[in-house]
């Protein structure tokens, strides 16, 4: 069976960080979810940043929910991502918007955000994207994007299957961020130690 974004979930944009928008000056600070933060099928959590705001009432229709679905907006590579419960309270900026489910709606957030990341899911984005520069779609597109929905008993296989594989992407992102971060500490001690050297034989 297929429906339409536009029947399953509502639809928000995220915020502008120019001009006149309340985002990027002020006293107070939310987090900001950007592109950068968005991996197929999670948010990373560890690299948002903090963003001034002037008014945070006027900011709450950015702010994205635990179960949330974050879409790009803007790219080549379209990629969706389900909000933690590490992620609730943030705001979203322009180049992404959530898809939150209607009251009573055919599928969950979980299998909602694998399908848009299948390859079915992806080729229907595709045929959304367009300009010639920056590939974008545009909320109007994205309300009449189709999306399969199966039936109830397929999606309580699927959810098994997709947990456990958001958790082991999880864990492998972790696994590459600490290798990361080692090796780049071996390379600044050597460095370091190279120019202690230097400086004891001087």
């Amino acid at each position: 069976m297929y429906s339409t974004l536009e029947n399953i979930a509502e639809i928000g944009l995220g915020a502008s960080t120019h001009g006149r928008s309340v985002v990027g000056h002020g006293d107070s600070k939310l987090r900001l979810i950007n592109i950068k933060d968005i991996r197929v099928g999670y948010v990373e959590s560890r690299e948002i940043e903090q963003i001034p705001v002037s008014d945070t009432e006027k900011v709450s229709r950015y702010m994205v929910r635990e179960d949330d679905v974050l879409v790009t907006l803007r790219g080549s590579a379209f990629r969706a991502a389900l909000v933690g419960p590490g992620e609730d309270g943030a705001i979203i900026s322009s180049n992404l918007a959530y898809l939150r489910l209607k009251h009573g709606a055919p599928i969950s957030s979980l299998v909602l955000c694998a399908w848009l990341n299948s390859p079915d899911g992806k080729a229907q984005a595709e045929l959304l994207q367009h300009g010639s520069g920056i590939l974008s779609i545009t909320a109007r597109d994205l309300r009449n994007m189709p999306v399969s929905v199966p039936s109830d008993e397929t999606q309580r296989k699927l959810a098994a299957l997709i947990e456990s594989w958001l958790m082991f992407s999880r864990c492998a992102t972790e696994a590459h961020n600490r290798r990361e971060k080692l090796i780049e500490q071996v390379i600044t001690n050597g460095f370091r130690e190279q120019n202690e050297l230097k400086k004891e034989y001087a």
